[in-house]
C-alpha cells in the first residue's frame, strides 16, 4: 500500500493529536484524515472543525465499522492504548500509537503479537530518535568512533512543568506520571544510542512531592510542557493528582554495561 492511497482516522482529540498527528497526516501527500474519535463528542467535533475532518465519533468499534481506515493513530491516554490499539488491528488497520505503548508489559507483548498475527504493522511514537541531534548521536556511537560504551546517564528535567491541559496527573487515565510521560522518552532514547542492549535488571524509584503543593502559581500551557494543540484545557485540579512527579533508576545491561 502507498502513501498515495492512505485512509487515516484518529483516536484522541487531545493535544498530541491536534499538535502532531493531524497535522503531520494532512501534510503527507495523498493520506486522507477520514474521521476523529473522543469519548468527549464536543471535543471531537472541535477537532474536526479545525482541521476539516469529515467524520466524528464517541465510540471506537463504531468508527472502525463505519469508516474501514487503513491507518489509525492511537492519541488516547496511555491506559486506553491497549483497548484501542487491539481494536484498530483487529479491524485491519496499521497503528501508530503514542507512548507509551501502555504501562504493562505483557499488555504491550499482546499488542504486538496481535500486531504480528493481524499481519499489521504497530509502531510506538518515541519521537526523540528521529531529532536530528539523537539520529546524530546514534550514528557515532555506531561507528565506534567511542569505542565501548559500557556506562551512560541521561535526564530530563521539566521545571513546573506539571500538564495541567489534560489527564496526565490522574493514574487512572495516565497508569503514571512522569515516569512514562517523559521518561519512556529518556530511557529509549539512551539504550537506542547504545544500540539497544537488552536491559537484565533494573531497580529504581518514583517520588510525589512537589507536584501535591498548593502553590498558587499561575501557568500557562506552555510552561506546563504543552507548546501547541490546547484549545479547551480540562479544568486542573491539584487534589486529583495522583502519579509520579519525579523517578530515578539504574539499569544493567546484558553486555556488562550500565
Amino acid at each position: 500500500m502507498s502513501i498515495e492511497s492512505l485512509k487515516v482516522a484518529i483516536i484522541g482529540s487531545g493535544m498530541i493529536a491536534n499538535a502532531a498527528h493531524i497535522p503531520a497526516w494532512k501534510d503527507a501527500d495523498g493520506a486522507e484524515v477520514i474521521g476523529v474519535m473522543d469519548v468527549n463528542g464536543d471535543s471531537a467535533a472541535a477537532t474536526a472543525s479545525r482541521h476539516h475532518i469529515p467524520n466524528t465519533y464517541t465510540d471506537v468499534e463504531r468508527m472502525l465499522a463505519d469508516l474501514r481506515p487503513d491507518v489509525v493513530s492511537v492519541c488516547s491516554p496511555a491506559a486506553y492504548h491497549k483497548q484501542h490499539t487491539l481494536a484498530a488491528l483487529r479491524a485491519g488497520a496499521h497503528v501508530l500509537c503514542e507512548k507509551p505503548v501502555t504501562p504493562k508489559y505483557e499488555d504491550a507483548v499482546e499488542m504486538f503479537d496481535v500486531a504480528s498475527a493481524s499481519g499489521r504493522h504497530l509502531f510506538v511514537g518515541q519521537s526523540m530518535r528521529f531529532y536530528n541531534q539523537i539520529a546524530a548521536a546514534r550514528e557515532l556511537a555506531a561507528s565506534g568512533e567511542l569505542g565501548e560504551m559500557y556506562c551512560a546517564e541521561a535526564s530530563r528535567l521539566r521545571r513546573r512543568g506539571v500538564p495541567r491541559h489534560g489527564l496526565f496527573h490522574i493514574s487512572a487515565h495516565s497508569g503514571g506520571g512522569v515516569l512514562y510521560d517523559m521518561g519512556t522518552h529518556v530511557l529509549d532514547t539512551v539504550l537506542w544510542v547504545m544500540g539497544n542492549p537488552t536491559v537484565v535488571a533494573a531497580s529504581g524509584m518514583t517520588y510525589r512531592k512537589l507536584a501535591v503543593r498548593d502553590e498558587g502559581l499561575l501557568m500557562s500551557t506552555v510552561e506546563s510542557g504543552a507548546f501547541a494543540g490546547v484549545f479547551d484545557p480540562r479544568p486542573y485540579d491539584i487534589r486529583e493528582f495522583d502519579v509520579d512527579d519525579m523517578a530515578a533508576a539504574f539499569l544493567r545491561l546484558e553486555n556488562g554495561g550500565t
